[in-house]
């Protein structure tokens, strides 16, 4: 068996302890001398401080081996450690996506826009990720308008490949607060021979619901899906 070059050995030896220094002066920072003009270092995570250099006395180093075991006992440390790791574990989110599947959310159930105000709502999704920025209700409702506006040029193309015809119907009632209101819905047989309804307008009608006056309201609605 070949014998190992000592000097190989001793150079291996050499770079490790380098190499050890250099993560050690990561987290320890020197400070200074201290009251008995020994050279000290705090650590980081905590900041207890150790003799470093040479002893003025006896001349002796101090060596880093108490740096090192400090770092593995380090209650403040292994705290970070684990926040970290929490921290890491989070999902990221995407803000807009985010707010896209709450103005969904607010759309489907029915829910008022101050509903992302709502105190413990916040918290909730505060407890569930830090990193969630819950919008204002102003925000959602730009936010709505977009969804609103995408799934009408959805539906637009959906009815542009329709080879047969579309009917409509509208409904017109006044509500216990007197106001009037319209209702047109689009009714056909998609590319799959299924019946598919769709609204597409719903809005204020004031009065008086005349034939001229619901065929001007319904003229208009028309024109808005081309």
């Amino acid at each position: 068996m070949e014998s190992m070059d000592t000097s190989e050995y001793a150079q291996g030896q050499d770079e490790t302890h380098k190499e050890i220094l250099s993560t050690l002066w990561i987290i320890f920072t020197k400070i200074g001398k201290g009251k008995d003009g020994v050279e000290r270092a705090a650590y980081n995570f905590c900041s207890t401080d150790f003799a470093i250099g040479k002893n003025p006395k006896s001349g002796q180093s101090y060596g880093t081996s108490h740096l090192s075991r400090h770092v593995f006992i380090c209650k403040s440390f292994q705290l970070s450690l684990l926040s970290l790791e929490e921290s890491s574990s989070l999902t990221p989110i995407n803000q807009n996506t985010h707010r896209e599947l709450l103005g969904e959310a607010i759309i489907a159930h029915d829910l008022p826009f101050s509903f992302v105000e709502y105190e413990k709502i916040r918290v909730w999704v505060k407890y569930l990720n830090p990193c969630v920025e819950m919008a204002s209700r102003n925000t959602m409702v730009s936010y709505i308008e977009k969804i609103y506006d995408k799934e009408r040029i959805k539906l637009k193309e959906i009815m542009g490949r329709i080879p047969n015809k579309i009917c409509l119907t509208s409904d017109v009632w006044t509500a216990s607060t007197s106001e009037g209101y319209i209702c047109l819905t689009a009714h056909f047989v998609d590319e799959n021979w299924k019946l598919v309804s769709c609204l597409l307008n719903f809005l204020r009608m004031k009065p008086p619901h005349t034939g001229i006056a619901l065929e001007a309201t319904l003229f208009d609605c028309l024109k808005q899906w081309g």
